[in-house]
């Protein structure tokens, strides 16, 4: 007798979102949507923190106008991804 081989079920960021707003997730799960997959990340440290607020200041000493720069925070990337970088610069569109 064989087994049945076990799938993968891949969301959509849509779907991700929905979870979100439903509070499916409680503010303890650090989690962000890859390419379908809900996955979960390490918590911050302190050092962790305190160098992302490092490099943001040194990015925005540096960066020229029209520049923009974010951080920690979810970038809809596609259909199926959301992650939450550290650090994003990014051209503002006109």
């Amino acid at each position: 007798m064989s087994m049945p081989t076990a799938r993968l079920r891949r969301w959509t960021r849509h779907e991700y979102e929905q979870m979100v707003d439903a509070d499916i997730f409680g503010p303890e799960d650090h989690i962000e949507l890859l390419d379908g997959e809900i996955v979960e990340m390490m918590p911050q440290g302190t050092k962790h923190v305190g160098m992302v607020a490092v490099i943001d200041e040194i990015l925005r000493q540096s960066l020229p106008v029209g520049g923009h720069i974010r951080q920690q925070g979810p970038i809809a990337l596609d259909s199926s991804s959301e992650p939450e970088p550290d650090i994003v610069v990014a051209a503002l569109l006109p």
